[in-house]
């Protein structure tokens, strides 16, 4: 029995994956960058990029986005936690 593949979430939980739009000739074939947030709804896409690089590049900076996001709320709750015990 093959492992289950595991699904990246990004720190905020949404799952970004880029998806393939076939078009008529694989030169027509475009990449959109898709992010599915944890209730299941479609939050996020993109317009379509040429090539599947430059979507799995834009795929990397939201991922970057919402790690930096997740750290900056904890910090702001870590400063209001020591402020109340202080």
């Amino acid at each position: 029995m093959k492992p289950k593949p595991q699904i990246r979430t990004t720190a905020l939980g949404y799952v970004v994956t880029v998806v393939p739009i076939i078009g008529e000739t694989s030169n027509d074939d475009k990449y959109m960058v898709v992010g599915i947030a944890p209730n299941g709804h479609v939050t996020y896409y993109t317009s379509p990029f040429p090539s599947k690089s430059q979507a799995e590049e834009h795929r990397r900076g939201v991922v970057k986005l919402h790690r930096d996001l997740r750290a900056k709320t904890r910090a702001r709750s870590e400063a209001r936690t020591k402020k109340v015990k202080a």
